[in-house]
């Protein structure tokens, strides 16, 4: 007998994550960004969803959406400026769920 497939897809978004937000289904984690077209190739400005990657569990999502957060800066002065973002947006993340998922 063939199992039912029920829908179990769900939608997880948070301003501090904006433009990027997760879906998780049965196999896994999708991380989306809300996007507009390039306009080089249409006239729509219509938001898109783009598809960034898809994730095993919750904590890759959220290092890949701090990962993308971090690199919206297109040149840091030294290495310790990167390292101060990227821990300013991983606090951040961290707030919002109250648990250590880095580990």
């Amino acid at each position: 007998m063939k199992e039912k497939e029920l829908s179990n897809s769900i939608t997880i978004r948070d301003p501090f994550l904006e433009p990027f937000y997760i879906q998780k289904d049965t196999y896994g984690y999708t991380v989306l960004e809300d996007a507009t077209p390039d306009q080089r190739y249409t006239k729509s400005i219509e938001k898109i969803q783009k598809t960034i990657g898809y994730y095993s569990t919750f904590g890759y999502c959220l290092r890949r959406i701090a990962s993308l957060k971090t690199s919206n800066k297109s040149e840091y002065n030294s290495i310790s400026e990167y390292i101060e973002e990227w821990k300013i947006v991983e606090n951040k993340i961290n707030q919002l769920i109250k648990i250590d998922l880095w580990d």
